[in-house]
């Protein structure tokens, strides 16, 4: 990503209240960009909510289902360990 294109991306989240801009303590030419409040609420309730439907997801697959998408789970997990 350009930076152009991140300071505007950056800028637009800022307007919405979903970050904050923080100076960095040493270097006046860098800046750190926080979640605010409202930012974190807003990512946990995303989250929340793709957890709720892969739950509901779930309930509708029949015990065979199941069992394979557990052990698909259980692959991919020793795969990322690797």
């Amino acid at each position: 990503m350009k930076p152009q294109s991140m300071g505007t991306a950056i800028a637009a989240l800022e307007d919405r209240g979903l970050v904050q801009r923080k100076a960095h303590p040493s270097d006046g030419r860098q800046v750190y960009i926080e979640l605010s409040a409202k930012g974190a609420a807003v990512r946990k309730s995303v989250k929340d909510a793709k957890h709720t439907w892969l739950a509901q997801a779930i309930t509708r697959l029949d015990e065979e289902e199941r069992e394979t998408l557990f052990r698909a789970g259980e692959i991919i997990k020793r795969l990322a360990e690797m």
